[in-house]
């Protein structure tokens, strides 16, 4: 893996998103979106991501189910907004968010 690539591994852990990685690993802000979309499709890249991941997982101060017990609890007491923000932001940090896919289904009408 380049240097580049290693860059914005590095970026990426700790800011989840694709286009200020790219910036920081040195690629142009016109085309950022798009390399950082490239990069993370790259094999290397990738398993990267994910090794690291799963290497602060093992080092965490909680799990992946811990946090979720958490923010269960915080959510059936009402606890104070500032502690749910605090947890997501861990949750972003550990990785546990994932951009969110959608599919639409249906048809369309065109009238000419």
């Amino acid at each position: 893996m380049n240097l580049r690539y290693e860059k914005f591994v590095r970026a990426y852990l700790r800011t989840n998103n694709i286009t200020k990685s790219a910036i920081s690993a040195g690629y142009s802000p016109k085309t950022a979106a798009f390399q950082g979309s490239r990069l993370l499709k790259n094999v290397q890249v990738r398993q990267a991501v994910e090794s690291a991941r799963k290497r602060a997982e093992g080092h965490a101060c909680m799990t992946r189910e811990q946090w979720l017990a958490r923010l269960d609890g915080m959510a059936k007491k009402r606890e104070p907004r500032i502690a749910l923000d605090s947890m997501r932001e861990l949750g972003k940090a550990m990785g546990w968010y994932e951009p969110e896919k959608h599919s639409i289904e249906g048809s369309i009408l065109v009238i000419e």
